[in-house]
């Protein structure tokens, strides 16, 4: 075999063996259904810390529930609630995490909110104000599960967390 063959199909293992690999929640990942049948529906997730399901610099972390499984097939809210001292500061917030999901539009409103239901008044709009609320208008189309980061910071420190957990789409 010449060197350029053998040199090409090294290329090509090495890269399918490098390719990103989509995570899969463990068997015990806690799920819940939020039913996005009716118009305006809003599933809400818990970031709590002192938890066992995710580690970071700041500590550990749970996320209630790990797993958000959207039934209905509608367009639904979907709320991040942090508590104190944790905030979305800066460039902070949860997003789709890189080179995993293929639909990048199922979440196509994307934002920080300090009100429980997701309003943005004056006071929203100051850009670097910590938020202890992050909203997704998600458009729930399909059936994949999606894999996403919260990113989040300890104002008190300025340092900064990011987990990962999932949604599924049904």
């Amino acid at each position: 075999m010449k060197t350029e063959v053998v040199i090409a199909l090294a290329a090509c293992v090495l890269a399918a063996a490098c390719a990103p690999v989509a995570p899969k929640p463990t068997a015990d990942a806690k799920s819940a259904t939020c039913n996005t049948t009716e118009p305006g529906a809003r599933c809400n997730v818990a970031v709590l810390a002192n938890g066992s399901q995710y580690r970071c610099e700041l500590g550990t972390f749970d996320v209630d529930p790990q797993v958000v499984e959207l039934r209905g097939g509608r367009p639904v809210n979907i709320f991040w609630t942090l508590s104190e001292p944790y905030a979305f500061c800066g460039q902070d917030q949860v997003y789709l995490k890189p080179g995993v999901n293929k639909d990048t539009l199922q979440p196509y409103e994307s934002f920080g909110s300090e009100t429980d239901d997701g309003a943005r008044g004056a006071n929203q709009a100051v850009f670097g104000k910590c938020k202890a609320k992050w909203h997704w208008n998600w458009s729930n189309n399909g059936s994949d599960l999606y894999v996403y980061n919260i990113q989040f910071t300890d104002t008190r420190t300025g340092r900064k967390c990011t987990i990962d957990p999932f949604i599924r789409n049904g």
